[in-house]
Parts: C-alpha cells; sequence; structure tokens
C-alpha cells in the first residue's frame, strides 16, 4: 500500500507523507537533536560567510558564526544521487554504488546503513523531506524515517515553505522532552531559476533586463550555449534563489525557537554539489569535477559544536555521518569513509569524489593539489588550488595522488542494485533537465 500511495504521489507531482510507528521504540538518547539541510545546487563561494560580496545567507552566515565553518569541504559527487548517499552514509561513491554507472542507474542497496536507521536505532525520532525522485523510496531513501516525504516536479516556489509546514506538523507528534532527527532537502537553487518577488530582483543588474524571464541557459541541438552572456542574469536569478532558501531556513528555525526546540538543535548546512555558470562554456551540474561543482559549504552549529571556528582542513561530506553520530553519542555500527570530524585534528588524508552522469571523471584531493583522472580519454591532470583556483593551468601528474586515485578507483561498491525507474518517476526527471 505505501508503495503505491508513493507512485500515486510521483505521477501528481506532489508530496507525499508516510508516517511509521514509532510508539513502540525505546526512547534512550541523550544527545541533542538535528536538523540537517541538504541543499541542492549550492556552491560555497555564492554564501557570505564563504567571502560572498551579496547578502545571500546572513541566516547561515550567523550559524557560521556561532559555530563551525568548515573552509574546504569537498563534494563526492556532482550531481544529487550519489552525492547525498555519500552523505547520508559516510560512503564515497566508489563504494555505495549510487549513481549512474556505465549508463544504468544505481540506487542504495539495502544492506548499507544510512544515518536515518542509525539515530532511530539510538532513539531518535526521524524525518526526512525530499524534493526529487533520486531520492525516493524506489533509490532505497524512505528507509530509517519515522516521517517521509518525497516531492517531484520541476522546482517550484515555495517548496521550502512547504517542508516547514511538514516539518511542523510531524514535529508535533514528537514528545517534547525528546530527540528528533530531520533532513530537509533544500531544492530552490535547482535549476530552472524562478526566485519568486522580492528575490528575482534583489540582486539583479538592470542592464541584464533583457533576459528577464530566462530561467536557465539556451543551447542549441549540440548542447552548446547559444548565449554564454546570460550568465550574468541567471547568477543574479540563482543568488536570490539562495537568499530566499536561506529566508526559508529561518523561519524554519524560527519555528524549532517557539516551540522550544532550538536551543537543544544542531544544525547543519552543507550542499549536495555545486552549479556551473559558463566558466569553461559548460552550466547545469553532473558533468565536471571543477571546483564549482565540488566546493560546497559545510557548517555545523549547536551543542557540542565549537563555537566561533573556522576550519581550513579539507573535509569531505563523508565525514558528516560519523560527525552526527559522534554528537548524538551514537558510533558508527559499520565503517565508514568519514571520521567524526570534532573528535581532534583531522589526520592527513586524501579526498575522492567521482560518480559524474556520465561516469568517466574521478578525482582526489590532497590539501591544495587536486588531481583528475578522465578515464574516457585517458589523460589526468593535476591543479594546485592555491596558486590556480580557476584550474586553468594543469600540471604534471603527482604520483603519489596518482596512486591513491588507483586505490579510489578500483575499490568494490557494496551492493548492485541496479534501479529501473517507472514512467512517472521518468518524466519528473525529464522536466528537471536530467533525462
Amino acid at each position: 500500500m505505501t508503495g503505491r500511495i508513493l507512485r500515486m504521489a510521483l505521477a501528481a507531482g506532489l508530496a507525499c507523507m508516510v508516517l511509521l510507528s514509532s510508539s513502540c521504540r525505546h526512547y534512550r538518547t541523550q544527545g541533542p537533536s538535528f536538523v540537517l539541510f541538504i541543499l541542492d545546487s549550492a556552491r560555497a563561494d555564492h554564501f557570505g560567510c564563504y567571502g560572498y560580496p551579496r547578502n545571500t545567507t546572513p541566516t547561515i552566515d550567523s550559524l557560521a558564526a556561532a559555530g563551525t565553518i568548515f573552509v574546504n569541504a569537498q563534494s563526492q559527487a556532482p550531481w544529487t544521487l550519489p552525492a547525498v548517499t555519500s552523505i547520508l552514509t559516510g560512503l564515497v561513491p566508489q563504494v555505495h554504488g549510487a549513481g549512474s554507472i556505465h549508463g544504468v542507474l544505481h540506487g542504495l542497496d539495502a544492506g548499507v546503513p544510512v544515518v536515518q536507521q542509525l539515530m532511530q536505532r539510538a532513539g531518535y525520532h526521524t524525518f526526512g523531506q525530499f524534493c526529487i525522485p533520486w531520492l525516493g523510496p524506489e533509490f532505497g531513501y524512505d528507509r530509517g524515517f519515522d516521517g517521509y516525504y518525497v516531492r517531484t516536479g520541476r522546482a517550484l516556489t515555495g517548496i521550502i515553505d512547504e517542508s516547514g509546514d511538514h516539518l511542523s506538523e510531524w514535529l508535533s507528534t514528537v514528545p517534547p522532552d525528546q530527540q528528533f532527527f530531520a533532513v530537509i532537502h533544500v531544492f530552490e537553487m535547482h535549476n530552472p531559476f524562478t526566485p519568486s518577488p522580492p528575490y528575482d530582483t534583489m540582486f539583479l543588474d538592470p542592464a541584464d533586463s533583457v533576459w528577464t524571464g530566462v530561467t536557465s541557459f539556451e543551447v542549441d541541438d549540440q548542447n552548446r550555449l547559444l548565449h554564454p552572456e546570460e550568465a550574468h542574469y541567471l547568477i543574479s536569478q540563482y543568488d536570490g534563489e539562495i537568499a530566499m532558501a536561506d529566508a526559508g531556513i529561518a523561519r524554519m528555525i524560527a519555528m524549532l525557537r517557539a516551540a522550544g526546540r532550538a536551543d537543544d538543535t544542531v544544525f547543519i548546512i552543507v550542499a549536495d554539489h555545486g552549479e556551473e555558470f559558463a566558466e569553461r562554456g559548460g552550466y547545469d551540474h553532473g558533468h565536471t569535477l571543477y571546483q564549482e561543482m565540488l566546493h560546497v559549504p559545510l557548517v555545523f552549529c549547536g551543542p557540542g559544536v565549537p563555537r566561533g571556528e573556522a576550519r581550513s582542513d579539507v573535509v569531505g561530506q563523508t565525514d558528516i555521518t560519523p560527525t552526527i553520530l559522534a554528537l548524538a553519542g551514537a558510533p558508527p555500527s559499520h565503517p565508514c569513509n568519514g571520521i567524526d570530524l570534532f573528535s581532534g585534528s583531522v589526520p592527513d588524508r586524501v579526498i575522492p569524489s567521482g560518480m559524474t552522469m556520465e561516469g568517466i571523471l574521478s578525482a582526489v584531493r590532497h590539501g591544495d593539489t587536486k588531481l583528475v583522472l578522465d578515464s574516457g580519454s585517458e589523460t589526468l591532470q593535476t591543479f594546485d588550488l592555491a596558486t590556480d583556483p580557476g584550474e586553468t593551468h594543469p600540471l604534471p601528474a603527482d604520483s603519489v595522488l596518482v596512486d591513491s586515485l588507483m586505490k579510489y578507483v578500483t575499490m568494490k561498491p557494496i551492493g548492485n542494485r541496479e534501479v529501473v525507474l517507472d514512467e512517472d518517476a521518468s518524466r519528473a526527471l525529464h522536466d528537471l533537465g536530467y533525462i
């Protein structure tokens, strides 16, 4: 019955909620509550706390100032399915295997624990709100949630307010003296870029008004940009959507504060990946491993989190699950590729990324040095991100990083669960430009 209801929701392009009884669960956690905000398509260099001159993120900036911001957080993949899987499992894409492999879609294997399951076992009430079929039940994302919504269709305005309403409704079922873990997928920044007033003109240069009404790059039949100069206008709309999302996050925090739940809650801000704006003639996301794709915001704020710290360590999305579990007092029950970021000094390590939609690019980063493998053309490129942040001057391959990259690409995935999309999910993803 549950599967039929969710398929109906996909067909309608609406939200669906599944409530699973947790009344028999033995509540035992003494840790704080958690809200994990996963911002879709949000590149770090468009956030005020990462030095962006526009006032796009006042709420997130305040969380960063009151908590810990990670200046060099690296995404593990440039599109939603593999990146969010890394966030929720602590595993790199080559291990969790969720994504596109040789053109075949793969979901999360049932044997791979996800953070919401582990938090549920620790006694937490769990809630998930997602906005795209990649994060639907077909791909294994409904596991471990007491309350679960999946919303599909184009990126319409008001999604984050709807998410806040759902969170508030669900939270009213959680006893006020018991803790919760919530995952909120924030979809506003995903293209097409359609911020609602006043955000549509908040950062608009009047000279760009000629492009008013354009919601994404226009391309020819070869997928080449017809008007690269649209980028300036589209960035203003993208920044407006970031500001709109930030305001929605502020409203959710205010709701939790009014309910007396904010002071005992850890808030986590992270993006799944970034977005291209014609830096090299490309657009959208999912196809490259440049830093506009991989440099993502990561902020922790709340009980147990150091206040007012800016960490320069290179960290990954895989570190989020073990850090949450450690703050909750619920250590991982399975090996993962990440670490607890607040357990002490971060070890010297290599951070891998991969699983482009075409499946041919992989990368590793060590400090400011980054190595990218294109397995299609069998080429290697090394970049010094300190001296060449635009990644325009490739250097000879670093032999130590080559060894690390080879170890990454030869890892064996856990499970091998192929996913065949039904007609409704295919239509929704087609509308969003994925297929």
